[in-house]
């Protein structure tokens, strides 16, 4: 091959390195943007900057602002992977699910201060131990609340407590519920009984999602 044959071959090569250097960076720039994308909502005083990959109900959090409902996957409290259908996931795999629903205070009674203020007149006296160092109380049958357990963190439940059926009931197994507020807004997340003995991780995970999202929302 003469002289000017390499030069146009080399000249082609780059034009072609160019072409796939463009169209690689403008596919990443897109994925970026796509990820980086947050739902706002304004929730009693809770201020949030949900990334849109948590989000499940996104219209509700623009429209009204009165409610948000996300979901994490455990472990890590990750985001569902992208384009994953949610309806349909086999039963193990929603177990490994967390949703949250955030919305306007519902109620009077702080859910910190629901053990003592409502659960406790129809807890039985018995208390057992259970895994992860929660405390397990029942209610008493024929009590509002018969047919579920009550989970609580020492010493009292401020930190972590959760209800949950005594009997696993729905398809897909995420029955406990663990309920918060935080400036004027009422979180209530659900969960398989199969994360009790991490109740810490999933507590910390939960708790600093929520924090991530209201310091991006001011």
């Amino acid at each position: 091959m003469n002289r000017s044959g390499l030069i146009y071959g080399l000249l082609l090569s780059l034009v072609i390195l160019a072409g796939g250097t463009w169209i690689f960076s403008n596919w990443l720039f897109s994925r970026n943007d796509v990820t980086s994308e947050t739902v706002p909502a304004t929730i009693g005083q809770l201020r949030l900057a949900v990334p849109a990959a948590f989000v499940r109900a996104r219209s509700s959090a623009i429209a009204t602002n009165d409610r948000i409902d996300v979901v994490m996957a455990y472990p890590g409290m990750m985001p569902l992977e992208h384009g994953k259908p949610e309806k349909g996931a086999a039963e193990r795999d929603q177990r490994l699910l967390i949703f949250a629903t955030i919305e306007r205070i519902d109620g009077v009674i702080d859910p910190a201060q629901r053990i003592t203020d409502l659960y406790g007149r129809f807890l039985e006296a018995t208390t057992f131990d259970h895994p992860g160092g929660l405390v397990l109380r029942r209610f008493e049958a024929g009590s509002p609340y018969s047919g579920e357990e009550l989970y609580i963190a020492p010493p009292d439940g401020s930190t972590f407590h959760a209800r949950c059926p005594t009997t696993q009931s729905g398809k897909s197994g995420v029955d406990c519920l663990w309920r918060q507020r935080r400036n004027q807004a009422d979180i209530t997340i659900r969960f398989a009984r199969e994360l009790l003995p991490h109740w810490e991780e999933l507590a910390g995970g939960v708790n600093t999602r929520l924090k991530e999202w209201s310091r991006g929302g001011k």
